[in-house]
């Protein structure tokens, strides 16, 4: 789900317009109401024709179209605009600020409405030259158009209005002295070209609806999201992964069958990567993995042939190639891997299948910023530890620590980290780390442990770190509610949350504050997705002085 919150006090009613966008979706569209004299006709015919008519009416309603002045970029990679009545539209595409747009009306309400920028078919100018010329059909980069002044100040003033609000609605009265007391640090702001060092590809038919349409790799179109475009290249990848992508077209691309996704990966320094293939699931597989009691006893046949197998074995046998290893994934989890299948980021071993930060440059300034958040922990307990991008750093500044603390007799006991992470082949990799570098942290599998009291029990800690998945941490936060665990949880002293979408730490800061323990400290952006509308917060969140 997007962010679509906007600073301007004029404008912050749509907040409540933009959470009602799901339920009224739902509702039947009334924008296409029939003609006076098709009412009249139906009147004479039968309940029967009357509803036939209607519905036949309904399905080829003609399209709403209208141009407006984009008024501001708003986080989530939208545009705002509003017509002459003051309505407002909110926009997906590629635009600038001041631009005047042709949009087609996708859901029209009564006092604001959701639309898609059109492409426009013009002449490239020598400002523009820079641009991707498959910008507006790939719409990965709508903000690319925007100089990066404008896409940081408009996610400052969108993301940092959303945490104000929060505090607002909890403080109420207070709020603006809470506010005060808010560091409200500068934004850090990185490398906008040829940045990307992982990205997730797909491959499939260029016309489904064609027999023998022929195979490309790219990304979904923007403004038909079920179809394919075929990905000439991307300024956004780093040097090797665009040899990597040239190297899929041209050797490997017509040895695929069906559809899938492929994730290429590669560190910045290094002169080679992987490949993650996974084979998508047809509907009728998914539908039984999802309703486990009308399981088929057949599996999903997989696509992968002899061909396939014979270019991994030399691909991973060639010198100095651009790929020095591979895995595929069946549609029943059946994992086949060939040559060295992780990539050494920051010294720091990802798998080809992990979740790895895209923009390594700017992750390395997010791990030092969270490595200064817990200097002054005595024990950390992680959740959503991943593949270790926080945990393997945190463990060795830890260690280092507790070497010093040996030699004067003082060195406690315990777990320097207890780190908690769901997917359980992560879990075996950290738990490898830990062992071959001497590190004292205990890795648990969430899938097997589940997430009760007991993570709250771990050792003598007193920070924690969260850095979760774009749904947020709820189901963590929910916890320092339950009774059990207050008397558990009483012994934290901070809380370090590293947020890929904003909406959601909010949601998870208000249930929080609302404690009446906590006071948010720091808030940091960091802007890790450029030209994208997103960006990566950092929240450092302590307890109030005298609040146990």
């Amino acid at each position: 789900m997007k962010n679509k919150n906007i600073s301007t006090s004029a404008n912050s009613k749509l907040n409540a317009l933009l959470q009602k966008k799901t339920n009224a979706s739902k509702q039947q569209s009334s924008a296409h109401p029939s003609s006076a004299k098709s009412q009249s006709s139906a009147k004479s015919q039968s309940s029967a024709k009357s509803q036939s008519s209607a519905k036949s009416a309904v399905s080829t309603p003609s399209v709403p179209m209208i141009a407006l002045e984009i008024e501001k970029a708003i986080y989530g990679g939208q545009f705002l605009a509003k017509n002459e009545q003051g309505k407002t539209y909110l926009l997906d595409g590629v635009a600038t600020i001041g631009e005047t747009v042709d949009v087609q009306i996708k859901e029209d309400k009564k006092q604001y409405a959701f639309g898609q920028i059109l492409p426009k078919h013009t002449e490239t100018t020598e400002k523009m030259l820079d641009l991707c010329p498959q910008l507006e059909i790939c719409g990965g980069c709508p903000w690319q158009k925007l100089s990066l002044d404008t896409q940081i100040q408009a996610l400052e003033r969108d993301i940092f209005h959303q945490i104000k609000t929060v505090i607002r609605q909890v403080y109420q009265s207070n709020a603006e002295q809470e506010i005060k007391l808010i560091d409200f640090a500068p934004t850090e702001r990185f490398e906008t070209s040829h940045w990307r060092s992982t990205a997730r590809l797909h491959w499939g038919s260029e016309n489904p609806n064609q027999n023998n349409s022929k195979t490309i790799l790219g990304f979904h179109q923007q403004q038909q999201g079920h179809k394919l475009f075929a990905l000439e290249s991307c300024q956004q990848l780093i040097p090797i992964l665009d040899q990597i992508l040239q190297f899929l077209k041209s050797d490997c691309l017509a040895l695929l069958k069906g559809k899938g996704t492929i994730r290429i990966s590669a560190s910045p320094d290094h002169q080679s990567g992987t490949l993650f293939f996974e084979e998508e699931q047809n509907q009728k597989t998914a539908i039984d993995q999802k309703y486990q009691k009308f399981k088929s006893k057949s599996p999903q046949a997989s696509i992968f042939t002899s061909e396939l197998e014979a270019l991994f074995e030399k691909i991973v046998q060639t010198p100095n190639h651009c790929v020095h290893g591979i895995e595929w994934r069946t549609p029943d989890q059946e994992r086949k891997t060939w040559g060295k299948t992780y990539n050494l980021y920051a010294n720091i071993p990802h798998e080809a299948s992990s979740f790895v930060q895209a923009h390594q440059f700017g992750n390395q300034a997010l791990i030092k910023a969270v490595l200064e958040s817990c200097q002054q922990a005595k024990a950390v307990i992680e959740i959503y530890a991943g593949s270790g991008n926080f945990t393997i750093p945190l463990a060795e500044q830890l260690k280092k620590r507790r070497l010093a603390l040996a030699q004067n007799q003082k060195q406690k006991s315990g777990y320097d980290i207890t780190a908690f992470e769901w997917d359980q082949f992560a879990v075996d990799q950290l738990r490898k780390i830990a062992y071959e570098r001497d590190l004292n942290l205990h890795i648990a599998g969430i899938k097997d442990e589940g997430i009760n009291e007991k993570i709250f029990a771990q050792d003598d800690f007193d920070h924690l770190l969260m850095d979760p998945p774009r749904a947020g941490a709820i189901e963590i936060i929910q916890k320092f509610k339950n009774l059990k665990t207050r008397s558990i949880s009483n012994r934290i002293k901070k809380i370090t949350y590293v947020s890929c979408h904003a909406s959601a730490m909010c949601r998870d800061l208000k249930e929080l504050l609302a404690l009446g323990e906590w006071r948010i400290e720091k808030v940091k952006l960091f802007h890790l997705f450029p030209h994208s509308g997103h960006i990566e917060v950092f929240c450092e969140i302590v307890r109030k002085s005298g609040k146990r």
